[in-house]
């Protein structure tokens, strides 16, 4: 007698292979997956590479880019399922992906010819436990046919040094390229440990995209996560990316306005920054003088000189404020000035 998991991937496998003829009619092309680490443990990255074969007579042209704005491009997209047919969770799944853009170039391949991609299937996948796991693969609509992965163990303690290894590296290292690919493998440990090395990356560098990643679709949001965040930004104020997080949080607004008022007497320009941005959607009018002072300031880049002028766009009728922007008509810097016009125009 056939079991369920038989005829599960069996009837998923026929679909797979409807959807990708007609996919595969439409662009003449062939997609294979594989995974290029044959030794995975839970909590490390899975690298998948796509390759994508013309199986036409004419050459397809794509886009080739590294990259979409977005956090991972949506033509190469990845699934995977249990032994028993349960799909794993998408971190994003309630996201509705669109083409945000990202630096590339229009390829071709000729026919018979091929171009690979590596894509990690933890952006894809939430990989919760060790085990085997089915993946395919898509492209365009294309689908590859199943590939099997297996996700040996971990244990605690291996998890513990494995994340004290991968934090010890974040907190010294310098090369931005690095240190984001050290905030991915940390986050894809989806471990309650890796918080406090990322929260203290907020405070060296600006990574906020990889930060927010991991808060908003890695870590679990329980009251130990929002203790811990709010812990740290009531010492350390609030850090690069961190006003998105804390408002995911659930951090009431007064706490918010603390936080910002604390953030803004710091010497660290990066949390100032963080803080002049978070007064924008926590307006005060007990931030109004250092707004100011910052909105003139040369010790600042235009960017946080900017945000300040967003953040007193609300109060922009008081009279210290009408002078103040009126003045910066004619700043130096064109970016200040377009953006005080637009304030006043508006």
């Amino acid at each position: 007698m056939l079991n369920n998991k038989f005829i599960f991937f069996a009837i998923f496998s026929l679909i797979l292979i409807c959807t990708t003829l007609k996919a595969s009619e439409k662009y003449n092309i062939k997609l294979e997956i594989r995974s290029l680490n044959s030794s995975i443990k839970l909590g490390d990255p899975v690298p998948i590479e796509f390759k994508i074969t013309n199986v036409g007579e004419k050459d397809y042209e794509y886009t080739n880019r590294n990259y979409d704005r977005s956090g991972r491009m949506p033509e190469y997209r990845l699934e995977a399922f249990h032994a028993k047919g349960l799909k794993l969770d998408d971190p994003r799944e309630s996201i509705k992906w669109l083409y945000m853009g990202g630096l590339g170039a229009q390829s071709n391949i000729k026919p018979k010819e091929y171009y690979t991609k590596v894509i990690d299937l933890n952006r894809w996948v939430l990989i919760e436990k060790s085990g085997v796991y089915k993946i395919v693969g898509d492209y365009k609509g294309v689908k590859s046919e199943f590939i099997e992965i297996k996700i040996a163990e971990r244990s605690a303690s291996e998890m513990e040094q494995y994340i004290e290894k991968l934090g010890d590296e974040l907190t010294i290292g310098k090369d931005k390229n690095k240190r984001e690919d050290l905030l991915k493998k940390l986050m894809y440990t989806q471990s309650t440990p890796i918080i406090s090395y990322i929260l203290d990356s907020t405070y060296k560098d600006e990574n906020y995209f990889w930060v927010q990643e991991a808060f908003f679709y890695y870590l679990p949001k329980n009251e130990q996560v929002k203790k811990l965040v709010l812990n740290t930004s009531k010492i350390n104020g609030i850090g690069d990316g961190m006003t998105a997080v804390l408002h995911k949080l659930g951090i009431d607004e007064s706490i918010m306005k603390e936080l910002i008022d604390y953030s803004l007497d710091l010497k660290n320009k990066i949390v100032i920054s963080e803080a002049v941005l978070a007064a924008q959607t926590y307006p005060d009018e007990k931030f109004l003088e250092r707004l100011i002072n910052i909105s003139k300031s040369r010790d600042y880049d235009y960017v946080v000189r900017i945000r300040s002028l967003y953040a007193m766009e609300k109060f922009k009728n008081y009279e210290e404020v009408k002078s103040v922007l009126w003045n910066l008509r004619n700043d130096e810097d064109k970016f200040i000035r377009e953006t005080v016009t637009r304030i006043i125009d508006e």
